[in-house]
């Protein structure tokens, strides 16, 4: 009998052995796709696809620098059941925040720092959604593919100490010896966010007029030309017009540059409020703005330069 039972313990071993290199080597075979991706948004939906693949469904949370908050970014399950549970939630996932004061987990997650993985899937969700009764957070988890006793893992997304976020993964195969390799996986996903994170700021800087958060001249220009090439192909019309600030010279000699700065700002503001959301602003120069309004004939880009005219003029 004892040796029946080592026998036993030793193919369960073995097994268990099995699945985890199966699940590292699947796991570095996602996290090679995700480095490739240039822009968080694209690395989550890279990660939930090719984490779909392995049976697992994953949910990213990130951190808000304004608020400190824990605000859900992506969820890889069925659309459907992400509208399910928006529904009940009353707002858009994109919309819900998670307060450490209000999460057991999400303050043992900044405190710590810890990856976890709990058995009590009900009791988790719950500790998420304050105010929804178990037998509710119960059905809609059912629809999530996801069981009261099913592990859950809860990972930190850190880089150099610096918390991101969260990742949750949730599986069938799951199970609680793959918390080494998970806790690796979500470092790299970690890395893949933040190098994507970089790579876009940099990306907006280059064609980002950093004053006034417009378009800065040579990215619209470039913009300009593809519009420009458009409504010639077409025949349709395009118009443009300059703006430009009277006396902005007096601003900066009787008040300073800072309430000069603060004054283009604002002028910015006023103008991108007063468009259409296909409507092209650019910064021109100092205090000139250029302004592209595609699908626009002459007599209507008339009235829009008087529009923009008043609501800059109006104190």
């Amino acid at each position: 009998i004892e040796r029946l039972r080592i026998v036993a313990e030793e193919r369960r071993w073995t097994e268990r052995l099995a699945h985890s290199n199966a699940l590292i080597s699947a796991l570095a075979h996602v996290a090679a796709r995700i480095e490739t991706t240039s822009d968080p948004d694209g690395v989550m939906e890279t990660l939930g696809a090719e984490l779909k693949t392995l049976g697992l469904t994953c949910m990213v949370s990130l951190v808000e620098a304004e608020t400190h908050s824990l605000r859900v970014r992506y969820i890889s399950a069925d659309p459907q059941l992400v509208h399910l549970l928006e529904r009940l939630a009353g707002q858009k996932t994109r919309d819900f925040a998670i307060q450490p004061e209000h999460s057991a987990l999400f303050a043992d997650l900044v405190a710590n720092r810890r990856a976890v993985i709990t058995h009590d899937a009900i009791a988790a969700v719950a500790d998420l959604l304050p105010g929804f009764p178990a037998p509710v957070v119960e059905r809609v988890l059912v629809r999530f593919g996801i069981r009261a006793d099913m592990p859950l893992a809860h990972l930190p997304l850190t880089v150099e100490d610096k918390v991101l976020g969260a990742l949750w993964l949730w599986g069938e195969d799951l199970h609680t010896d793959d918390l080494p390799a998970v806790s690796v996986f979500a470092s790299q996903v970690a890395i893949a966010l933040e190098n994507a994170r970089l790579f876009a700021e940099v990306q907006r800087l280059a064609i980002t007029d950093s004053l006034t958060g417009l378009h800065n001249r040579r990215h619209f220009f470039d913009l300009a030309e593809r519009e420009f090439q458009r409504a010639r192909r077409f025949g349709h019309p395009l118009s443009s017009i300059m703006l430009d600030a009277d006396y902005f010279k007096r601003v900066n000699d009787t008040y300073g540059h800072a309430a000069g700065d603060e004054t283009l700002r604002e002028i910015a503001r006023r103008c991108q409020a007063g468009i259409r959301s296909v409507d092209i602003l650019g910064k021109y120069g100092g205090e000139e703005f250029v302004l592209l309004l595609p699908e626009t004939g002459l007599a209507t880009a008339r009235h829009v330069a008087e529009r923009l005219r008043r609501c800059v003029q109006t104190p």
